[in-house]
């Protein structure tokens, strides 16, 4: 239908496609000179349907298994935020408190209507909130995580900034949640000085490298 659209004045007309019939497109997609551009992020792809294609020669994996993991993970990964949250502020939680604190993090995520429509908009959406879920779970491990333990810690970092970063690659406003890392690290490396101490330096080129490498 590529020439059907060229032929029009204005292909992004939706009065005067339906006046020529064509039916048959592409949704959320861009059409520019006669193809079709996906102009959503490339972390989806890169994470499942390029592996799975590699893996078995099979092309064009379908979305929903893919966000059925994704919304697994996002699920685990708003019970382990909730959970450092209450551990952080709140240690007198009763456990169901906890788990309705949790039930309104998974509603407000919208992973229930997400699921409900499994196409590349809500694919990459899911996968923006899943990986940056993910990400903020994993720099509140690494804000309760002892100093002396340097490898458990660099780890942490390292891979939760590696995840909030790959947001960017999926729907990049909500990449404006990274900076929740202020108010997560600020009592360890501000209050309590750890900037000012020995191994902050090797802390915070692991907490920046992935970012860096993301962005490049």
């Amino acid at each position: 239908n590529c020439a059907e659209l060229l032929a029009l004045e204005n292909p992004y007309d939706a009065g005067a496609r339906d006046a020529a019939q064509i039916n048959d497109i592409h949704w959320d997609h861009a059409f520019y000179n006669g193809r079709y551009y996906v102009y959503f992020g490339i972390v989806p792809c890169l994470l499942f349907q390029l592996p799975f294609e590699a893996l078995t020669g099979i092309q064009n994996l379908a979305y929903a298994p893919c966000m059925v993991v994704l919304g697994l993970l996002l699920l685990a990964a708003c019970f382990g935020v909730v959970g450092q949250a209450v551990r952080r502020g709140f240690p007198q939680t009763s456990a169901a408190a906890y788990l309705l604190a949790v039930a309104a993090v998974v509603l407000g995520s919208q992973l229930y209507n997400l699921l409900e429509r499994p196409y590349i908009y809500e694919y990459t959406i899911l996968c923006g909130a899943a990986l940056l879920m993910l990400g903020l779970w994993l720099w509140l491990l690494a804000a309760a995580t002892p100093v002396e333990h340097g490898g458990v810690l660099a780890l942490q970092l390292g891979l939760g900034s590696l995840c909030v970063a790959l947001v960017a690659g999926c729907r990049p406003q909500m990449e404006l949640f990274a900076f929740l890392a202020v108010p997560i690290f600020w009592n360890r490396y501000v209050t309590k000085g750890r900037l000012r101490q020995r191994g902050a330096v090797r802390e915070l080129l692991v907490f920046a490298l992935p970012v860096v490498l993301v962005a490049g």
